[in-house]
């Protein structure tokens, strides 16, 4: 059985996602299911494609800065924007 050394497991975590606090958890999870609950318009799939990348790109690059940072919430702003911008 062929396994991953403990000294290579450092480079398969993030230090900001690795231990995620209760409370960033619970935020996230609201706001996935908003956004879940929200209507859309699109008038083709190629615009559905570009946005929802975009999207979802947001919750990457979200995922990795620090809870409550300047970028954390600049990158939540633009996620909110994106999310009115297209909304019913």
């Amino acid at each position: 059985m062929i396994g991953i050394p403990n000294s290579f497991a450092f480079l398969f975590f993030d230090e900001v996602d690795s231990v995620t606090p209760m409370e960033r958890q619970e935020e996230i999870l609201n706001m996935v299911i908003d956004i879940c609950h929200t209507e859309f318009k699109f008038d083709t799939f190629i615009e559905v494609m570009d946005y929802f990348k975009k999207m979802i790109n947001l919750c990457k690059q979200m995922n990795y800065a620090k809870y409550k940072s300047e970028q954390y919430e600049d990158f939540n702003k633009q996620l909110q924007e994106l999310v009115a911008e297209r909304s019913v």
